[in-house]
């Protein structure tokens, strides 16, 4: 697998298998899966379109999410942000501090669950946040970095910045 196409691979297809569990599992009146599948907000817009069946709302939420994230990923693969510490850190870091969040500001973990349906509707929540945190956090992350390069070379006086 060439490096140069890696995220726009893989953040779609991770962010797309975590939303369908997401809708298999979504917690207490959709909440969960509503929040875990955030980038795709723009498709409920569409919801009018498919109809109000099972797949009626799922459809345009895929349809939008993929094509954010496709987006997203391409920034990410373009600007040539290695997935290392920063990246993972986030991830897991986000992942579990909303799985905690989530369950443990309920009262207990066993209420929460009971509630949520399932441990699966919040870990996917948590794990398709952390996502799209650290997603968004590695772009702006490499967005102050160029930023400053070019603020510092413009008052060194480098014409390449």
């Amino acid at each position: 697998m060439t490096r140069k196409l890696f995220y726009i691979r893989w953040i779609p297809l991770l962010w797309l298998t975590l939303t369908i569990i997401g809708y298999f599992y979504p917690g207490d009146e959709y909440f969960l899966y509503g929040w875990g599948s955030i980038l795709a907000f723009q498709g409920l817009f569409l919801v009018r379109l498919f109809g109000n069946n099972n797949l009626g709302h799922l459809i345009p939420v895929l349809f939008s999410g993929v094509l954010l994230c496709i987006l997203l990923a391409y920034g990410m693969d373009k600007y040539k942000i290695k997935f290392g510490r920063f990246c993972i850190f986030m991830f897991i870091a986000s992942a579990i501090a909303f799985t905690w969040v989530y369950y443990a500001t309920g009262g207990s973990f066993e209420k929460m669950r009971y509630k949520a349906g399932s441990y699966l509707a919040g870990i996917v929540f948590s794990l398709n946040i952390g996502l799209t945190i650290s997603v968004i956090g590695s772009l702006f992350y490499v967005f102050v970095r160029n930023l400053k390069t070019n603020i510092i070379g413009i008052f060194r006086g480098d014409n390449n910045a």
